[in-house]
């Protein structure tokens, strides 16, 4: 009471958070049984009320993403540490669910390497390593290897990603996902004529699908029209950027502002490579 670590109101007890702590960890704290009801019930809460990506972007819903994230981080922190008690927590459904999330909100606004401790966490807490959950974890781990330029680590994740759901025919919708990161990885490291395989794997599975998939439909014809400008065959990329631009222009505002950019810097390239620098400036 006196440093302000416990404060009453009325008939109400306020914690400061090493109190709590201290008697979490206590002889007196909870038992093993109480400590994993309480993690589970508030790991229920915050998950209720994160954004979900299904399939997408977090765009839209940042602001509500940045009320919740010290929740999951604290959630995942809390995990971790009781991995190394005797007592450890068990993980669940709900648990990775909101890993996956917050990892992937981090991933959007580039907390790169928080993203990544938190899939670390994901990947202990998983029951299935050949399951869909822990191929959305592999697959969001690439993206951030990716990034990183870590194409070992990133080749190895994405691999695993793929082997676990190709045999089960693309439940999600995911697959498309993971063939398209695996085309930029492959273009990448200069491997063309397999990157367009597989970047044509990924638009297979698009093309019948509206709404969500339309908007990466467009990113794999920018892909396809990346490849075809490495390649030097200038006629083909200026054809696949028109479609990936063509196809921006008719998804909504929130769609199109986060990837026509990257159409825009498709161009750009282009027009530099073909010796047209004015309109690679525009």
């Amino acid at each position: 009471m006196k440093f302000a670590l416990i404060k009453r109101d009325g008939s109400s007890l306020s914690l400061h958070r090493l109190v709590q702590r201290a008697f979490i960890f206590s002889q007196y704290g909870l038992g093993a049984s109480c400590r994993q009801e309480a993690f589970d019930a508030a790991t229920k809460l915050v998950n209720h009320r994160f954004p979900k990506t299904r399939g997408s972007h977090l765009f839209e819903k940042w602001e509500i993403c940045a009320d919740y994230l010290a929740h999951a981080i604290s959630l995942a922190e809390f995990y971790n540490t009781m991995k190394r008690t005797k007592n450890p927590l068990n993980g669940s459904d709900e648990f990775d669910e909101l890993v996956k999330n917050a990892s992937w909100y981090q991933y959007e606004i580039g907390e790169l390497q928080g993203a990544l401790d938190m899939l670390m966490i994901g990947f202990d807490s998983c029951q299935d390593a050949n399951g869909l959950q822990y191929a959305h974890f592999c697959n969001m781990a690439g993206c951030i290897y990716f990034e990183r330029n870590d194409l070992v680590r990133c080749r190895k994740v994405h691999e695993k990603a793929r082997a676990i759901r190709e045999p089960l025919g693309d439940p999600d919708n995911e697959l498309p996902n993971t063939y398209s990161n695996m085309a930029n990885l492959l273009l990448s490291e200069g491997r063309f004529d397999e990157s367009l395989e597989m970047n044509e794997k990924a638009m297979k599975l698009r093309a019948p699908k509206p709404g969500v998939a339309s908007t990466y439909l467009a990113l794999n014809h920018m892909i396809t029209g990346r490849i075809h400008r490495l390649k030097r065959d200038f006629p083909k990329a200026r054809e696949w950027y028109q479609r990936s631009g063509d196809m921006f222009v008719q998804l909504k505002e929130g769609e199109s502002f986060l990837r026509g950019w990257l159409v825009f810097s498709g161009h750009g390239n282009y027009e530099s490579m073909t010796a047209n620098l004015t309109k690679s400036l525009l």
